[in-house]
């Protein structure tokens, strides 16, 4: 039991690192234009 909620927790950090990622990747690739900017902060 115990080991099935570290396996989780690992998982979960392992696609929230991965999700954070991408993310900072699309805003990077947002036109420089206010709503962008927006977006960004």
């Amino acid at each position: 039991m115990e080991n099935d909620k570290l396996k989780f927790k690992n998982e979960f950090k392992k696609r929230l690192y991965d999700f954070t990622l991408k993310l900072i990747k699309f805003i990077d690739k947002l036109p420089n234009d206010n709503v962008s900017r927006r977006i960004g902060d």
